[in-house]
């Protein structure tokens, strides 16, 4: 049997073992706490410094933006800034895409903020390297001397597929910004803002496309076209009055203008077929000889449909605003009703009154015996003035 020493030392080895193992317990819980204190604080650091190289590609593109003209870049100004942009976004986007970041993806809320700063990064530095790029091979097509005749057209061609790959390449930079609901207002209104810049690129670049490729099918091969001169100013009429003409002569790439000659000696000795507006309301000033004349009409939308983006359709006949169709930034601002419109619709470029926190007022004025008799205000809550639009009382002293 045990003496009173022999159970004494055993107790106090089972209380020593019991305590190491309690220390191994704890350091086996604190070494991965510690390792996931340590992780989270180098992740916040690498995306602190990623939205601080964010901050400062966003500061150099508004600079630019704001200072510095597309022909400043094609002649090589500031581009080193747009390069350092470029550079500032890739250093952002490498340092939010570090793996030590990736995990944080997993978690239900943090993830998804991470996931949508990450791949706005991603698409952001691609849009710009891509820009980098165009603008250096343009630069390249544009530097020396112009181009004659043949290799004029072959130059255009040259920046027709400049801008195609840059528009194809904006395409990839932005088929995916990451998720769009569920986001923190800060990072959801970056989200929005980018979109938008990332819109109007797209826009921009597919305009500056169909420029050039336009350009270039009117250098290449031979052809000649009529170039009116109007004064749309002084003498106004429905948008503009033509006082001079020419014919522009196209041939492999080379152009001739010669002189232009006043329209008032161009008078046809016999009006050629015309239909539509200007034969309804102006046939009597023969828009068809007189080429002064061809610009009266003042529906837009027939004479010059780029125009007619912003117009207002009005009846022949009508009162108080009735039948009034306003056209304005793609969509239809106003379309009042009434019974009017038997006669026809005069069409007329898109005037928008002022408008004083909502109220927008018109002056309307009696002349007698060529003199200025008075005038009312009415101010409407809409864009048309109205039969219930209301009388202003006023006074000038």
């Amino acid at each position: 049997m045990p003496s009173w020493r022999t159970r004494a030392a055993r107790a106090r080895y089972g209380k020593s073992t019991r305590r190491r193992r309690r220390a191994r317990r704890r350091r086996l819980f604190l070494l991965p706490l510690i390792a996931i204190v340590v992780w989270l604080g180098v992740t916040a650091v690498l995306l602190a410094l990623a939205a601080n190289d964010a901050r400062a590609a966003e500061q150099r593109l508004r600079r630019l933006q704001a200072t510095t003209s597309g022909a400043d870049l094609l002649r090589g100004e500031a581009g080193d800034d747009l390069a350092r942009a470029r550079d500032d976004l890739q250093a952002a986007s490498r340092k939010a895409n570090f793996p030590v970041v990736t995990p944080l993806r997993v978690l239900p809320f943090v993830g998804r903020q991470v996931t949508a700063f990450q791949r706005m990064l991603s698409s952001s530095s691609g849009v710009v390297d891509a820009g980098v790029d165009a603008l250096d091979e343009t630069r390249e097509q544009l530097g020396g001397d112009l181009p004659d005749e043949e290799e004029r057209v072959q130059m255009l061609g040259t920046l027709e597929g400049v801008l195609a790959k840059s528009q194809a390449d904006v395409v990839v930079a932005t088929a995916d910004l990451g998720p769009r609901d569920g986001l923190a207002q800060p990072l959801a209104e970056a989200r929005e803002k980018l979109v938008g810049h990332l819109n109007d690129l797209a826009a921009q670049l597919a305009r500056a496309h169909g420029v050039t490729g336009s350009l270039r099918s009117l250098l290449e091969g031979d052809g000649r076209y009529l170039v009116l001169a109007a004064n749309n100013s002084e003498m106004q009429a429905g948008w503009g009055m033509p006082l001079q003409a020419g014919a522009l002569t196209i041939d492999d790439g080379e152009s001739s203008l010669p002189d232009l000659e006043p329209t008032s000696g161009l008078l046809l000795p016999v009006g050629v077929p015309y239909s539509g507006d200007l034969a309804t309301n102006w046939g009597q000033l023969e828009p068809n000889r007189e080429w002064r004349n061809l610009a009266l009409t003042p529906r837009f939308v027939e004479a010059a449909p780029l125009a007619g983006a912003d117009h207002v359709r009005k009846p022949l006949l009508s009162r108080e605003g009735a039948n009034v169709t306003v056209h304005a930034g793609g969509r239809t601002l106003a379309d009042t009703g009434g019974d009017y419109g038997e006669e026809g619709y005069v069409y007329q470029a898109y005037a928008a009154l002022p408008d004083f926190a909502g109220h927008r007022p018109v002056i309307g004025s009696w002349v007698i015996a060529q003199e200025a008799a008075g005038i009312g205000i009415r101010e409407s809550g809409g864009v048309v003035t109205d039969n219930f639009s209301r009388f202003v009382p006023h006074l000038f002293r």
